[in-house]
């Protein structure tokens, strides 16, 4: 057990609060003598200050010995409040049970245990002397105000009986208990209006009031509800006692009929066992016969020796049916009148018991009353001494508190200067880091302006080397001409060395300039990577706020800025060059269809005074002019230019 309350009430104060009677039966406020007169702590149980509450708390811990019980003789007393409410603490992952030991009206104390420990699929089930009635919490790690209206649950689980008083309580489990009291009456809307600050600590944790719902029974108690028994022996003799009641003895000799009355009343009793024995012989009658010869009422016959004839013996037994029938309905009127009387008399009766059970429990409680206020004038004058005590205690207290607060604010105020210093001097940081994060975005289009001039430069470098695998693919197919026509050739064979020694220097230049670009792509690469070490130091920069490393950056800009203006210039040197190569493959191509159309004779002729005109050519090359007048095609076109 975790928790027990004895039956001892010498510990217990009572108060009225708004015309409802509140009876504490533990409370934060006892003191610790109050508390070891009445209870007595086991297990892990122990009596603790809780911070977030600002009061004593009872920390319940037990496995398999009472965490909490009272102490002291067994003094016989009672509870008649109803309405019992349960500050506790609910941990998570934790068993909680609380059982009660309730008297009813009639007389039997029966065991309700309120636990946690069900699964959520499962209602309440009741027995002849007790009930499991689940305990759901909402939530666990907060404090619940847990009420339990034991007039309804009672009244709900063992019908008819009602509520009378509460013989003992138990709590079983881990939880914190703050306090345990119990009210003569309730609203059904709010609990905690009706009782003063101390009851409800709303102004210090939010306690969350939960009412104990018992509406879904799982079976029903084992004892009839008209008729519960108090106890089995009560059981057993109530049972008897029907069955003598309705019990009849009959003797069939000589066409007597012998009756064993029952010991409620002999009328009543005469009357019903005749009554019986009327519809039993009817039975009979209807039956057939059985051993011997059975009349028309049912009674056996045994016929006498020297008796009379037949006709007489039928005669007699029609007159002593009329009789009987008379006799009959007689009774049954009077039996009929009985009975609602009866009726009358119980209902009377039970108004007058009703009655006058609730004049003794009125004059119970007015006892209880009286007593429980003169053991709150003895425990409220022994809690104005502790208060006195602990009014000195806090002052003594508060003049602490007082000296501690002066140096705490001296030493905030100086925190405080320091902070304000340390902002300024983050704001001024944070101008500086603005103004250098713009730099940075602007050097960063620069570069990608550049990234996109480099792309567009290798767009021109691809078609270049496109256009100069068509010229050889030209050249392959040109050589296969010549091989047919090599006997028209022999006089342009020193042109054609020439030509040869010509074109080889231009493929040396060609080669040239794709080493200088791969050159170039090696040195923008280069470039990109002191760019990104140029963002590493800028980044640095950021961090140490140091203009001399903006300066190198912008000197680092313009350095790179200058390498890509070079790079400019040797991309647009190394496309003259492929223009001129792509102008000279042409008119190759041209000087060729001309040669086949040519007679032999012109061509003799024409090469004889080409390596004149080819040298005139050259001059004009490198003077840079045009040279349509002396275009070896003879097309005086204006295309063919440097």
């Amino acid at each position: 057990g975790g928790l027990d309350m004895d039956r001892r009430s010498s510990s217990f104060s009572y108060h009225v609060v708004d015309g409802v009677g509140v009876l504490d039966l533990l409370s934060p406020r006892c003191s610790s003598r109050t508390v070891h007169d009445a209870w007595l702590l086991g297990g892990r149980s122990e009596r603790v200050y809780d911070k977030q509450m600002r009061s004593n708390v009872y920390a319940v811990a037990s496995d398999s010995q009472p965490g909490l019980k009272m102490e002291g003789r067994r003094a016989a007393y009672d509870i008649f409040f109803g309405y019992l409410v349960v500050q506790m603490y609910a941990f998570e992952s934790e068993m909680v049970s609380i059982t009660l030991r309730v008297k009813d009206t009639e007389g039997v104390i029966r065991n309700l245990c309120f636990t946690s420990n069900l699964r959520e699929d499962e209602n309440a089930s009741a027995s002849t002397f007790g009930a499991k009635i689940p305990l759901r919490f909402p939530a666990f790690d907060c404090w619940y105000s847990v009420v339990i209206d034991l007039h309804s649950i009672v009244h709900a689980l063992f019908d008819p009986s009602h509520f009378k008083s509460i013989e003992g309580m138990e709590i079983r489990g881990s939880c914190q208990v703050r306090s345990i009291y119990a009210l003569s009456e309730i609203t059904q809307s709010d609990v905690i209006l009706s009782l003063p600050r101390s009851y409800g600590p709303e102004q210090v944790v939010e306690m969350v009031v939960m009412k104990v719902d018992s509406s879904a029974v799982e079976c029903a108690p084992v004892c009839s509800p008209s008729d519960p028994p108090s106890s089995p022996q009560k059981a057993r003799q109530n049972r008897r006692a029907k069955q003598h009641s309705h019990s009849v003895t009959r003797v069939n000799l000589q066409e007597r009929v012998v009756v064993r009355p029952s010991p409620i009343s002999k009328s009543a009793s005469f009357s019903a066992s005749f009554v019986d024995n009327e519809v039993e012989g009817r039975e009979q009658r209807r039956g057939g016969a059985g051993e011997g010869e059975k009349g028309e009422m049912g009674i056996t016959r045994v016929p006498k020796k020297g008796g009379k004839s037949k006709k007489g013996r039928e005669k007699k037994i029609s007159l002593t049916e009329k009789k009987y029938t008379d006799i009959i309905s007689s009774v049954s009127t009077g039996i009929r009148r009985d009975r609602e009387k009866i009726r009358e008399l119980e209902g009377s009766v039970h108004h007058l018991s009703g009655v006058a059970e609730q004049q003794e429990r009125e004059l119970e409680r007015q006892k209880f009353v009286n007593t429980h206020a003169k053991r709150t004038v003895a425990t409220l004058r022994s809690s104005l001494d502790g208060l006195k005590e602990d009014m000195k205690k806090l002052q003594s207290e508060r003049d602490e508190n007082a000296a501690e607060l002066k140096s705490t604010l001296a030493h905030l105020q100086r925190e405080r200067s320091a902070n304000e210093e340390l902002r300024h001097e983050v704001r001024t940081l944070e101008k500086e880091k603005g103004e250098v994060e713009a730099e940075l975005a602007r050097s960063e289009e620069e570069v990608r302006s550049l990234n996109k001039k480099l792309a567009a430069s290798n767009d021109n470098l691809r078609e270049i080397t496109e256009a100069w695998k068509a010229c050889v693919d030209e050249k392959g197919r040109v050589e296969a001409d010549l091989d047919g026509t090599r006997h028209a050739m022999q006089v342009l064979e020193g042109n054609a060395k020439e030509y040869n020694s010509a074109k080889a220097a231009i493929v040396d230049e060609l080669e040239k300039e794709r080493r200088r670009a791969k050159f170039l792509e090696g040195e923008a690469k280069r470039l990109q990577q002191k760019l990104e070490l140029m963002q590493g130091a800028e980044k640095e920069v950021a961090d140490t706020w140091e203009r001399k490393a903006a300066e190198e950056v912008a000197n680092a800009q313009i350095a790179f800025v200058d390498q890509i203006v070079d790079l400019k210039t040797k991309l647009a040197r190394a496309e003259r060059l492929a223009m001129n190569e792509r102008i000279n493959e042409v008119d190759r191509k041209a000087f060729e269809r001309k040669i086949w159309q040519m007679p032999p004779s012109k061509v003799v002729s024409y090469s004889s005074s080409l390596p004149a005109k080819m040298a005139k050519v050259d001059v004009e090359r490198e003077k840079g002019g045009e040279h349509t007048a002396t275009c070896p095609c003879h097309c005086h076109c204006h295309k063919h230019s440097l």
